[in-house]
């Protein structure tokens, strides 16, 4: 018989009230509501059900739980990704604005702008490609071959004129700086605004020329570069007969081009030789004006190498910022050319002070010729004057070639001067000009070489293109150009002839006044070396011609004092002769004729 258990008797009710006190309440009154059959069945049932609601019920809010964890997670991340986002914006337009920002130096704003675009895109190599004109390649000969070409180096030294003259290589005259406008005919006036417009649109009428800037004849020369085969692009060029897509950005003037896949595109043209798979991206860098040309190309790839490279196509992200980076670029590019425009007045003063000082130079030249040349044709023997006429009066003194050569070497040193003047008012701002520029003409190059050449130096293949010479042609290799002493220098002048062929200074006064002064430097560096060869020559001989003369006096004088001492002893013999002949004739005065041997008495005459 089961024990009966009394309410208290060491029962924890504590315990049963926490746990299953609610359960059974609510049993009992579903059960009271119910009035079952039998209410025990029913409450036990009742109870497995409640247990069976409480477990799902739990589940539930376990999921529910999980749930708004897994919401809480989701917006976090989305804040960070939003915030991620925002700060890769922020960071993208730092990087725009400090690209922006490198406005003094053309290519170390290059050089950043490849940075920027590594490191906020997916892109495996980044490149600038700099436009240049390139050379027409030589038609091809019946045969298929290219014709040979005559050596260039002998052509040179046939045509080349004499080494001095007036028709010398280096005696480039320098045109009047302030020419005298000239003034109509009597009678004539001056075409009237109208006039001249309607002259204009007859003219445009009959030659319509095409508008537009011309890239037929351009060439890539890529010059920047980060990430990829470097040594495969870099300082490489590219001609339209290699091939090349990025040409269609500026046939088709296209602000970008994208190509997804490299190997699916016709005309591509791998450095490495082999074809690898990525997408290319080219942007064209704005212009400061539409009608001017595009200066440079910023490209970008994917390709898979060795390397790395992702090879996938450039999201939409990466083009956006690509193309927004080259028009940071190209507001630094035209930031340099405004400040670049701000310092043209000062050396446009300066290089016309220049022109204005060698063209003194030159009209003294060619006036002191002139008179050197009138002298010669007045020049007349003399003759001799008629006994008893006067002596004609003392003429001025005639020029020597000493005094000639003097006066040559004296007017070189001023025209040299007049070039160190100019070369040491537009150093700073020039050598901060050149910085800004991206490139150089093959015309100013030579130039700079044959500066190079003068001072002694062979910069040909120190400096094989711009991107060596823009380093060493700075403030300090100038002032070594103004402190050289060109009369007794060790220049290649035959090398530098062969580089001053065919300058047009116009063109190079437009393209770079430093080039230019540097230009007129070389030619008085030449001028001035002709100068004084001439001068020591004319001093040798001149002192040759003193200590001959001086030679002939000495033996003049010798003759003319052995001359007289000679006729001092014929006068002394003479002087004894007579003295005998008066006492023979004394003697013979003596003799008579009756007794001729007797002389006569002195006391009888």
């Amino acid at each position: 018989m089961a024990a009966k258990v009394v309410p208290g008797d060491g029962m924890d009710t504590d315990y049963l009230k926490s746990t299953i006190g609610n359960a059974l309440s609510e049993g009992c009154a579903a059960t009271a509501l119910a009035h079952p059959p039998d209410p025990v069945d029913f409450l036990s049932s009742w109870l497995v059900q409640y247990a069976r609601n409480k477990s799902i019920r739990a589940g539930m809010a376990e999921e529910k739980r999980e749930e708004l964890e897994r919401e809480r997670l989701a917006n976090e991340r989305a804040e960070a990704e939003e915030r991620e986002k925002k700060d890769k914006e922020m960071w993208r337009e730092m990087g725009l604005e400090r690209v922006a920002g490198f406005s003094d130096d053309a290519w170390l704003m290059w050089t950043r702008a490849l940075e920027e675009a590594r490191k906020h895109t997916g892109i495996s190599a980044a490149y600038v490609a700099v436009l240049e004109e390139g050379s027409p390649a030589p038609e091809p000969t019946e045969d298929g071959e290219e014709p040979e070409e005559p050596p260039e180096e002998e052509e040179a030294e046939e045509e080349q004129p004499e080494e001095d003259g007036p028709d010398a290589w280096y005696n480039v005259p320098e045109e009047n700086p302030n020419p005298e406008k000239p003034s109509t005919e009597p009678g004539e006036e001056e075409p009237g605004e109208e006039e001249k417009a309607e002259e204009k649109e007859e003219g445009e009428e009959e030659e319509e020329k095409p508008t537009g800037p011309d890239y037929t004849s351009t060439q890539l020369w890529y010059t920047v570069v980060n990430g990829g085969d470097e040594r495969a692009i870099l300082g490489k060029k590219l001609t339209r007969a290699q091939g090349g897509v990025s040409f269609e950005v500026l046939d088709q003037n296209l602000p970008t081009l994208h190509v997804p896949n490299v190997l699916y595109k016709r005309g591509v043209h791998f450095f490495g030789g082999m074809p690898r798979l990525g997408a290319l991206f080219v942007a064209a860098i704005p212009p400061s004006a539409a009608d001017k040309p595009v200066q440079a190309l910023l490209c970008a790839d994917t390709l898979r190498t060795d390397l790395g490279g992702s090879g996938r196509p450039l999201s939409a992200e990466d083009q956006a910022f690509l193309t927004a980076l080259a028009a940071a670029m190209a507001r630094a590019t035209v930031e340099g050319e405004a400040k670049s425009a701000e310092v043209a007045e000062n050396v446009k003063a300066q290089v016309d002070i220049l022109k204005a000082a060698l063209y003194r130079v030159q009209e003294e030249q060619k006036a002191a010729a002139a008179a050197a040349e009138e002298e010669g044709e007045k020049e007349e023997p003399e003759e001799e004057a008629e006994e008893g006429a006067e002596a004609p009066a003392a003429a001025a003194p005639a020029s020597t070639p000493l005094t000639r050569a003097a006066l040559a070497l004296s007017q070189t040193r001023a025209a040299y001067a007049a070039a160190v003047a100019a070369l040491d008012a537009v150093r700073a701002d020039e050598v901060a000009r050149l910085k800004r520029a991206a490139k150089c003409s093959p015309m100013m190059l030579r130039v700079l070489h044959a500066a190079a050449a003068a001072l002694g130096r062979d910069a040909t293949a120190l400096w094989p293109d711009w991107s060596r010479a823009r380093e060493d042609v700075n403030a300090d290799f100038v002032k070594t150009c103004q402190e050289h002493d060109p009369a007794g220098s060790a220049a290649n002048w035959s090398a530098i002839r062969r580089l001053l062929k065919d300058i047009d200074g116009k063109a190079l006064l437009a393209e770079s006044p430093l080039a230019y002064v540097l230009y007129r430097w070389i030619l008085s560096c030449k001028f001035v070396e002709v100068a004084h060869r001439a001068h020591v020559t004319a001093q040798e001989e001149a002192d040759a011609a003193a200590a001959e003369k001086a030679r002939e006096e000495a033996e003049a004088a010798a003759v003319a004092a052995a001359e007289a001492a000679e006729a001092k002893e014929e006068g002394d013999e003479d002087e004894e002769g007579e003295e005998d002949d008066e006492v023979d004739e004394l003697a013979n005065m003596g003799d008579s004729d009756e007794n001729p041997g007797r002389m006569r008495s002195p006391t009888v005459l």
